[in-house]
């Protein structure tokens, strides 16, 4: 799956209250305190290199699934 910035901006900018640069700034962010990473499509030429996207990756895939899943571990039958 491909994903950018941009796209996910213009798709939920009216679901949060965020700005473009903001948004940018934040995934600057994640990536500087190595909550995510990025995994660069590998090309021989360094330009096709920059312009396909990269793959984004979380660290933590159990904070992923904590924040993304309703599932809150077993529950008691009594």
């Amino acid at each position: 799956m491909k994903f950018s910035l941009t796209s996910f901006y213009k798709q939920y900018k009216d679901k949060f209250p965020f700005s473009k640069d903001l948004l940018f700034r934040y995934y600057k962010y994640f990536l500087q305190s190595m909550l995510v990473f990025e995994v660069k499509k590998f090309s021989e030429s360094t330009y096709k290199r920059m312009r396909n996207p990269a793959k984004v990756y979380l660290i933590d895939t159990g904070l992923c699934r904590r924040m993304t899943s309703d599932d809150a571990g077993r529950s008691r039958m009594s």
